[in-house]
């Protein structure tokens, strides 16, 4: 037949098995730590794109000045005397670096807000502080390095990085759902 397991065998698979729940168990002060770390490196990494930004665009006339990548952008078109007609393809839809750094700043806008807010109501709504501060970690790491691969034109990590900040913030969602139903 089958050998029955004797009490020790019973005590030592209750113990690695409450081991394994609080190693997936995270505290509630842990959460916060990771989560606000991930918060401040989310607010930091978007202004400095933002202050980045400022020194690659068009400035205003009282400004006094207009950056240096501006100007050598703006020399170039002069010397090459190409028309528009005479531009490939690919040269019609070349991003100048003001272009760039105006589509990172709206990406951003576009995703960081909503990531960031719903970090915090997994948080709240959410008992499952892993799961939250995973998610939360994944789409951080997903951000900075998406802002990485767009300002050095990296495609298609740009596009994989992207995507894991958005799966990373549909599973917070459901997360949160979870969390809401959650008897």
């Amino acid at each position: 037949g089958i050998p029955k397991k004797t009490n020790k065998q019973n005590s030592l698979v209750c113990e690695s098995e409450q081991h394994v729940q609080q190693i997936m168990a995270m505290s509630k002060d842990a959460a916060v730590q990771i989560l606000s770390l991930c918060n401040l490196v989310l607010v930091f990494k978007y202004f400095m794109t933002v202050i980045l930004q400022g020194g690659r665009r068009t400035r205003a006339p009282e400004d006094g000045f207009q950056p240096s990548a501006l100007k050598k952008e703006a020399n170039e078109a002069l010397l090459s005397g190409a028309d528009a007609e005479q531009k490939t393809e690919s040269e019609k839809f070349e991003f100048s670096v003001e272009k760039r750094w105006q589509r990172i700043v709206m990406n951003d806008l576009e995703n960081v807000l909503i990531g960031i807010v719903m970090i915090w109501i997994s948080f709240f709504v959410s008992d499952d502080y892993l799961v939250t501060a995973i998610c939360a970690i994944l789409f951080t790491l997903a951000r900075v390095l998406h802002t990485v691969c767009y300002i050095f034109a990296l495609f298609p990590w740009r596009a994989f990085c992207w995507m894991f900040g958005v799966l990373s913030t549909l599973t917070l969602a459901i997360n949160i759902v979870y969390g809401a139903f959650k008897s």
